[in-house]
């Protein structure tokens, strides 16, 4: 009884193994079709494919931080200012705690996000983030 039990969860163990290495291998071939999809000027294509991969793969952090990026860059490029702004607001906040604000990937974050809420039509929220620079929060997040 010990042995077959003992096998049961090894082989309970292995399955989930494999569905996570499958996953894993959809969500990777879907971020390759999505990337050619944006270098093809397919945008709309390209932000259902990174959408369909959040779904997929959980958390806010590394490990779907590539996808949300991907997202974030063909919302931008089809204009969808209102599901583009969050994704870099969240990005750069992202980018901010994990390496502070002085690091040169959070610059490119608020780089980013200033060239977004100027695209958006929003200068007022460029300006305070791009005057605000790496020192300093913009006043409107102070408290």
């Amino acid at each position: 009884m010990g042995r077959s039990h003992s096998a049961l969860r090894t082989t309970s163990r292995v399955s989930r193994e494999n569905v996570r290495t499958q996953v894993y291998s959809v969500v990777g071939a879907r971020r390759v079709l999505g990337v050619a999809c944006y270098r093809a000027c397919r945008y709309a294509e390209a932000v259902a494919l990174f959408e369909r991969n959040l779904t997929y793969v959980e958390g806010s952090g590394a490990e779907t931080y590539e996808d949300r990026c991907n997202l974030a860059a063909a919302c931008e490029a089809a204009g969808r200012w209102d599901q583009a702004i969050p994704l870099y607001e969240e990005l750069l906040a992202y980018r901010e705690q994990l390496v502070g604000r002085n690091d040169p990937f959070a610059q490119r974050a608020r780089d980013d996000l200033v060239r977004v809420y100027r695209s958006a039509g929003r200068p007022d929220e460029a300006a305070a983030l791009s005057e605000a620079g790496p020192h300093r929060r913009p006043s409107s997040t102070q408290e």
